[in-house]
């Protein structure tokens, strides 16, 4: 895929969804990475909503003021500092870990700030 095709397909609107696959496809055969999520900016609710990968998931939104602790305080950290934000290994990670009701830890994150207007 081409910088022009890529151009092209932001251009003409992608849903979130389907770049979230394309980027998460990217990631998977160049470094490797099993999980990609996507989270975009509610500036009213002053939050962070993560895009669905199906439509039986439950919506998830991490209030920038208050993170619950674990990935979402690392989430809230990248977005407010709006820096490149890695984590190694998250049992010696700075964010204290939070409830893993959705299943286990992640064992290293990268967050990765995108912004656009």
């Amino acid at each position: 895929m081409t910088a022009s095709s890529i151009l092209i397909q932001f251009l003409n609107g992608l849903a979130s969804a389907s770049s979230l696959f394309l980027v998460a496809a990217g990631l998977s055969l160049i470094f490797g990475v099993t999980r990609a999520q996507l989270y975009l900016h509610n500036p009213g609710a002053k939050s962070l909503e993560k895009v669905p990968t199906s439509p039986d998931e439950e919506p998830v939104s991490i209030v920038l003021a208050s993170p619950r602790g674990g990935v979402e305080a690392g989430l809230a950290a990248c977005f407010q500092n709006r820096r490149l934000l890695a984590v190694p290994d998250m049992s010696r990670s700075p964010f204290p870990p939070a409830d893993h009701s959705t299943g286990p830890a992640p064992r290293a994150c990268m967050f990765v700030p995108m912004m656009a207007q």
